[in-house]
């Protein structure tokens, strides 16, 4: 009777363990397939004269990048950072990926110019897998991603995509992400992201093209960081990237400086109207450079025909924008960050820019900046490589 009693608690306790264990799974499903949501941002009454308070500024520091023959570089698109190593894009002069320390020192490059197997015809974009040792680089003309070992930079090996895309990322280990900012089907129905699956090399279209998303569009318009974003150059949304879907994260309301869809429809028919339609009056679009770490979440935006930078704080929730820093970091022109890496936003500024700059600090009394930034600007001429800026900024 006894023994009987126990198998019977026992079967209650099992069933009951795997109703439990069911519920949670199924919350946990519900919890996944949640839609993010999203936040609204107004800034149709945002002062496009309004400037960021330097004292939000944690640190800074100015990297000059070493200058040799085999490591000039022009203006700066994309910085990857990542174990101590800038993974700069040269897609002008060498046409390679350069490689230096957090220090500035020029260590190697990758890639080669060519239309051979391990070579690439245009430079696009790159993607450092460090958790798989690997380098991976997009050449649009010959639609292919191009693979190259990290650790000693030799070819791994190359595959075709079947699509022109300008840019692209890792949503995660199996999956990237492609913008293609053309045409790239026959059906008639156009889309502006590709999730492609490194196991199969089979993808996915989403997020169905519109008037917003032209070929005059940033060629970097998807952003890695925490998470994968992407924004389109006339659209007021930045979307976030999952396996599944492409849905609105940030929502911005341009009010009365908004394109007006007829505008953007026309245009899209006629890309020599664009420059038309901009001319006519101050709108406000080219939303970009989504980047994060675990405190902040930093965007550029074009507000009624003047850049803006926005920082908007996790913790507090609140958001700081402005044209350029006040006092003495104003003489620069709006830092835009392209990277981020734990604490630090990464931005770049070229080496003449750089010493003119230099000179009106040299002017300011009581700069916290200034004995710092002058040093670097004794060690560069006109020719010098471009110099990169890390700031960390305070909490607000």
């Amino acid at each position: 009777m006894n023994t009987r009693i126990k198998g019977v608690n026992l079967c209650l306790f099992y069933i009951l363990f795997l109703i439990v264990l069911n519920s949670c799974s199924n919350k946990n499903e519900i919890k996944n397939n949640q839609k993010s949501e999203s936040m609204n941002i107004d800034v149709s009454s945002w002062d496009k004269f309004k400037e960021l308070p330097e004292k939000i500024i944690k640190e800074v520091r100015f990297i000059p990048l070493e200058t040799k023959e085999d490591c000039l570089l022009g203006d700066i698109k994309k910085i990857v950072v990542k174990n101590d190593r800038l993974y700069i894009i040269d897609r002008g002069i060498n046409k390679k990926i350069l490689v230096f320390t957090r220090e500035g020192n020029y260590l190697g490059s990758i890639g080669k110019y060519g239309k051979g197997p391990g070579e690439f015809l245009s430079l696009n974009d790159f993607i450092i897998d460090d958790d798989n040792g690997k380098v991976l680089i997009l050449d649009a003309q010959q639609r292919k991603v191009v693979i190259y070992n990290l650790k000693d930079y030799t070819f791994l090996d190359e595959f075709k995509i079947g699509f022109p895309a300008t840019n692209f990322a890792m949503l995660d280990n199996d999956v990237l992400s492609f913008y293609s900012k053309f045409p790239q089907t026959k059906s008639g129905t156009n889309y502006s992201i590709a999730n492609l699956s490194l196991k199969d090399k089979s993808f996915k279209w989403l997020l169905e093209k519109d008037g917003y998303d032209t070929n005059t569009s940033y060629d970097y318009s998807i952003f890695q960081s925490e998470n994968l974003y992407f924004a389109s150059y006339f659209k007021n949304i930045i979307y976030r990237i999952s396996n599944e879907a492409v849905e609105p994260y940030i929502i911005f309301d341009f009010g009365q400086a908004k394109i007006p869809e007829s505008k953007l429809e026309a245009a899209e028919k006629d890309s020599k109207k664009i420059s038309e339609m901009l001319a006519e009056r101050n709108y406000s679009y080219g939303i970009g450079n989504v980047l994060e770490n675990d405190k902040f979440l930093t965007f550029n935006l074009r507000l009624e025909n003047k850049d803006i930078m926005g920082i908007y704080s996790k913790s507090s929730k609140d958001l700081l924008y402005g044209y350029q820093y006040d006092n003495e970091l104003s003489a620069l022109d709006l830092i835009r960050n392209i990277a981020v890496d734990g604490d630090c936003f990464f931005s770049a500024i070229n080496a003449q820019e750089f010493k003119r700059v230099g000179k009106m600090i040299e002017k300011v009394n009581g700069s916290r900046f200034k004995d710092k930034y002058i040093q670097k600007v004794n060690e560069l001429s006109d020719f010098s490589n471009p110099v990169i800026i890390s700031i960390k900024y305070n909490s607000f």
